[in-house]
């Protein structure tokens, strides 16, 4: 894994997968050079590099100070899947500490990348909620709005 240049990326990258973790398990992760996003790109102080794996494929991977929220994106590539297998073998990031990716990581019919859930957390924590409770999770229709003269 090594620190590219950002002009090496000729197209626009987005997101993946996004993972919850302190300051020094991204530097273990990611031993590369990070530089200070600008501050009018981001929602908070972060810091980002352009990677590329051993095996030729380029990613962003981008940390938010505050949140300590890293976010790995990557240019348009024909298998994200096979491209995030590869990120992960060399940054190997615990599936608990991911809180969300693309759903391109978990295409109907195939197994969990490696014990990613096809769902997000939240979503499956408000659904055991509302089982429980017997709250109904269907939107209710909006007002009806009258017409005045």
């Amino acid at each position: 894994m090594q620190r590219v240049s950002p002009e090496a990326l000729k197209t626009e990258a987005s997101p993946v997968l996004r993972a919850q973790l302190a300051e020094d398990r991204v530097k273990k992760l990611f031993p590369v050079q990070f530089d200070e996003v600008d501050p009018w790109a981001a929602s908070e102080p972060t810091k980002g590099a352009l990677v590329r794996l051993e095996k030729g494929d380029l990613f962003v991977v981008t940390y938010g100070m505050a949140t300590h929220t890293l976010e790995i994106s990557l240019p348009k590539v024909k298998d994200v899947r096979s491209v995030v297998t590869r990120i992960l073998e060399e940054a190997p990031i615990e599936p608990a500490d991911i809180e969300w990716k693309t759903s391109a990581l978990n295409p109907p019919g195939k197994p969990s990348l490696r014990g990613i859930a096809s769902s997000s957390p939240s979503r499956r924590i408000a659904k055991k909620k509302a089982a429980k409770t017997g709250i109904a999770t269907k939107r209710r229709p909006a007002a009806k709005r009258h017409r005045t003269g």
